[in-house]
């Protein structure tokens, strides 16, 4: 315990400037719930860790349910214990297809959207916001448009992050080695897990602030994994040191910049590269796609590498 703080510490020093970061205001959300079998843990624990965490730490979070993955009767017990404990339900899309892939149409999309929503509108807790899969939302001006108007005719808002990042990457790399080791040493996804997310986040607020002038209200895009399931209490633990200010999704979901519809093309990644690039005055420093897997790919393999060795 005393040498993975260590290493947090360290990493802390060398990404803070002289002048600080300042307070990040951050929400959770997670998207992609599902009943899938893992290693260490049955989708029946890895759900009740994640909701554990979230209750001790008094979080109130939103889930984006992506429908083919829950539509069983395992999968209705996971939403009604997220409706359950207060959480908002929101919508993912019902068959995670890339729509703002070339070919996509708006019929395509609505009939998706349709079933999806018929899935969680009877949840207490059922909040009417779109987050679209891989953060895509098209490629031309006219998807887009068709999309974003058939959302508002639904009564329906974007479910922006504001904060992207790769976790589901880091989550691929740990169920395969605690497939062939359940009972290998997870320390070291857990250091590079709390650096990856205060990377990022440290990322997006400086960006953030550079466009507004204030400090914004984050959602931080995480998803309901293995990873999460044994490491998201470290992580909130870690992140408060660093003096985050942990806020619950609705409240940051009321920041105006969540009611933002940049005008780039293609459209989608986080509300903040967007606006960002927008602006035109950041194409030095805008990567695309934002976050991806093979940005993390060299370093997290250098390290798995390095400690089997020890």
């Amino acid at each position: 315990m005393i040498r993975w703080i260590t290493t947090v510490i360290i990493i802390l020093l060398c990404l803070a400037p002289a002048a600080g970061y300042g307070q990040v205001y951050l929400s959770l959300s997670f998207d992609d719930p599902q009943t899938t079998v893992s290693p260490v843990l049955s989708w029946q624990q890895r759900n009740a860790h994640i909701l554990q965490t979230l209750h001790k730490h008094k979080l109130q979070s939103i889930l984006f349910v992506c429908g083919k993955r829950v539509n069983t009767e395992d999968g209705a017990q996971l939403l009604q214990s997220w409706d359950g404990a207060g959480h908002s339900l929101a919508h993912h899309s019902w068959s995670h297809r890339n729509f703002g892939a070339a070919g996509m149409d708006l019929a395509t999309f609505r009939e998706d959207f349709l079933r999806c929503d018929s899935l969680i509108k009877p949840f207490r807790h059922y909040t009417r916001l779109y987050r679209f899969p891989y953060l895509k939302e098209g490629e031309r001006r006219a998807q887009i448009d068709s999309c974003r108007d058939f959302l508002a005719t639904q009564q329906y808002a974007n479910g922006y992050v504001s904060i992207d990042a790769s976790d589901w990457y880091i989550d691929g790399l740990l169920r395969d080695t605690l497939a062939a080791n359940p009972n290998a040493n997870t320390g070291v996804f857990r250091d590079f897990y709390i650096r990856h997310i205060l990377e990022r986040s440290y990322y997006y607020d400086s960006l953030a602030t550079a466009l507004t002038g204030r400090k914004v209200k984050h959602v931080l895009l995480l998803h309901h994994n293995l990873l999460n399931a044994l490491l998201l209490d470290d992580l909130i633990v870690a992140l408060k040191q660093q003096h985050f200010i942990f806020i619950d999704a609705a409240e940051a979901y009321r920041d105006p910049l969540y009611r933002q519809h940049p005008a780039t093309v293609p459209a989608g990644e986080s509300i903040i590269w967007s606006m960002a690039k927008a602006t035109g005055r950041y194409e030095d420093q805008l990567r695309y796609p934002a976050e991806d897997g093979v940005y993390e790919e060299a370093a997290l393999r250098a390290l798995l590498q390095q400690a089997a060795k020890h």
